[in-house]
């Protein structure tokens, strides 16, 4: 093997090896910017999150509201149940 089609051979190689490096880090990249981006779509504008702010809290105001004006409840326990008839109907 001469000199130039050692040369020859090992650029060959070395254009297959970046070749083949190059398809990895185009795929490495993608990924990572797949990845950076993902969630660029999803986040909310700023009206949009004030919407969202606004609507949670008016549902967590009307959970309070709904909480403070509901009776208590009246179920009893069995023993409890129990001593009120005992004392009710004694």
């Amino acid at each position: 093997m001469s000199t130039s089609e050692f040369t020859q051979s090992f650029f060959d190689a070395s254009s297959k090896a970046w070749k083949k490096n190059k398809v990895r880090y185009g795929q490495a990249m993608y990924a990572y910017k797949k990845d950076a981006f993902k969630g660029i779509e999803d986040l909310p504008t700023e009206k949009a999150s004030k919407a969202a702010l606004l609507k949670n809290s008016r549902e967590i105001n009307k959970r309070q509201r709904l909480v403070e004006e509901a009776p208590l409840p009246t179920r009893r326990s069995p023993r409890l149940k129990e001593q009120h008839v005992k004392e009710t109907y004694a």
